[in-house]
């Protein structure tokens, strides 16, 4: 794996998994915040995935991407089953 998509890809996963605990302590500003931040991790991961260019790699990493805009755009209000199979998927890429 290439080493700019995979620091991308595990920045996108530890920003959900930090969604998720401030979601388990009812912590609407830190899933603000955390949300918020999510795009711009996001940005990156795009960028990663385009200069991986055509490779198998990149191609399993861009199938992750539909999934974890909707989730950035839902921002507080994302489902838990979609942060939930983002994180799988994230995890899977990364295996």
């Amino acid at each position: 794996m290439l080493p700019d998509l995979r620091a991308s890809a595990l920045r996108c996963l530890a920003r959900l998994e930090r969604i998720t605990a401030a979601r388990e302590r009812d912590d609407l500003n830190a899933v603000r915040d955390e949300s918020w931040n999510l795009g711009a991790d996001l940005d990156r991961y795009v960028e990663a995935i385009g200069a991986a260019s055509e490779t198998n790699e990149a191609k399993r990493h861009a199938s992750v991407y539909p999934l974890l805009s909707t989730i950035l755009i839902a921002g507080v209000n994302a489902r838990d089953e979609d942060i939930d199979s983002a994180i799988e998927e994230l995890r899977q890429v990364q295996a």
